[in-house]
């Protein structure tokens, strides 16, 4: 009885610790995603502010 708990234990552990590192990994990808669009947002509006200039006149 004690081997079945020890084992099921251990089990409980693994599958808690694989779960962690697949949502660590999930997070890395959006965060690489959110800082992609950040800098295109960035490009973006540099991109308006030198072209606004010439829309005004």
């Amino acid at each position: 009885m004690k081997l079945a708990w020890a084992l099921f234990m251990g089990s409980v552990f693994f599958l808690t610790v694989l779960f962690g590192v697949l949502i660590w990994l999930h997070t890395y990808k959006i965060q690489e995603k959110a800082l992609r669009a950040k800098k295109i947002k960035e490009a973006e509006l540099e991109r308006l502010k030198q072209e606004q200039p010439r829309n005004e006149n």
